[in-house]
């Protein structure tokens, strides 16, 4: 990599479809490699990645495809405008009413259940509270909605990176989570070491393994 110059010019470009560290790395990667470039840093948090361009720099194009490749997009507009930064925020603000409303409704179904299978801790929960068919019902829709929702996702909505079929495997696997989990004291007795209820966390943690991995080498398509 060619050393950094205070007069080097740069770039500071508009970066979509990340989530998470291993989104930033893949990113920064990506626009390394290409040549031209002697520097890149990416901010999850803005969405933003600024390029250090060397003496010979790298056309915008090269910079989209090699963040395309990754997974990932470098818009048409890459202005900062009173207009881009305007709809930046109004989209920001859409996502956040709707984790929002996620927030809420998972809060609304977990905390009962917390209440119901922690006697120990609240024993001033009332009996109905307890009763099993109830935490059953509060449950299923926070652990069933994934693994409805994703399958018709990926059937119904064009797919913008190959590698769909992780989330197919994580659904799948999550699903099997169920089964140890309802035969938790069959486990338990039969084998004296494990339950059925470790193991279904055992293949949860798989569950989110499998979507990390996912993430981690998936490309556009």
């Amino acid at each position: 990599m060619s050393p950094k110059t205070s007069d080097a010019p740069r770039l500071d470009l508009p970066v979509k479809g990340m989530h998470c560290a291993a989104c930033v790395d893949k990113v920064e990667r990506a626009l390394r490699s290409v040549p031209g470039v002697t520097d890149a840093t990416v901010n999850l948090a803005t969405e933003r990645a600024r390029v250090e361009l060397g003496p010979e720099p790298a056309a915008l194009g090269q910079l989209r495809d090699a963040v395309a490749a990754a997974g990932y997009a470098i818009p048409e507009e890459i202005a900062v405008t009173p207009e881009s930064r305007e709809r930046e925020q109004a989209e920001r603000a859409r996502e956040i009413a709707r984790l929002g409303v996620k927030l809420v409704v998972g809060a609304l179904l977990a905390v009962p259940v917390l209440l119901g299978s922690m006697t120990d801790l609240f024993p001033w929960a009332p009996a109905w509270l307890r009763d099993p068919r109830l935490l059953w019902l509060l449950t299923t829709p926070v652990q069933f909605y994934p693994l409805v929702a994703i399958p018709l996702m990926i059937w119904l909505l064009p797919a913008r990176y190959a590698g769909s079929a992780g989330l197919l495997a994580a659904a799948g696997i999550y699903a099997l989570a169920k089964v140890p989990e309802l035969a938790d004291a069959w486990i338990f007795s039969a084998t004296r070491v494990v339950s059925g209820h470790t193991l279904k966390h055992l293949l949860a943690a798989l569950a989110g393994y499998s979507v990390l991995r996912m993430l981690q080498h998936r490309q556009a398509v």
